[in-house]
């Protein structure tokens, strides 16, 4: 699927068949706004939009699923236990949706030090240690799952010339 700013795109490379979308679940502004996409393990497409939203596309099942972040959606990723890992800009920070639980939880601003406290996520990468990386607008930070804590990594550091150029980070 691609969006491309009027409607979504869908190629079937067993039909070659090309089918839009102008609308998702009768919002044609969604498809306008999608600032891009996931796909999970079992086949399901998360679309994620500039206004906030999230939608569930099942191949399987005509009804899409929606859910509202409240801000852009900046970062998709699902972890090896099925966990999705939402990053949003400037908004509601980084989000755990727990699909199978039917959970949600913020992470934003919390302290002690070993908490998250950027609300620019803009990338994530899985260790083959079961750490998760998380790339923001002020740098890199380890999330340890084991210990349920935040390390801040990277940051710009105007006076050390190794630090990140800009403390941004877009891929990991």
């Amino acid at each position: 699927m691609r969006g491309s700013g009027q409607w979504i795109t869908r190629y079937d490379p067993e039909t070659k068949k090309v089918t839009h979308y102008n609308a998702i679940n009768g919002d044609a502004q969604a498809t306008q706004a999608v600032s891009g996409g996931f796909m999970s393990r079992e086949g399901v497409l998360w679309i994620t939009t500039w206004s906030g939203n999230i939608y569930r596309v099942d191949p399987f099942h005509p009804n899409i699923g929606h859910h509202s972040t409240g801000s852009i959606v900046d970062a998709i990723h699902e972890d090896r236990s099925g966990i999705l890992w939402v990053g949003t800009f400037l908004g509601e920070g980084l989000l755990r949706i727990d699909r199978a639980k039917g959970s949600l939880k913020k992470y934003l601003n919390e302290s002690p030090p070993d908490r998250f406290f950027d609300s620019w996520i803009t990338a994530f990468y899985e260790g083959m240690d079961d750490t998760l990386w998380i790339g923001s607008g002020n740098g890199l930070y380890l999330f340890d799952r084991k210990k349920q804590t935040f390390i801040k990594l990277y940051r710009n550091n105007p006076n050390n010339e190794r630090s990140l150029s800009k403390g941004f980070v877009t891929a990991i």
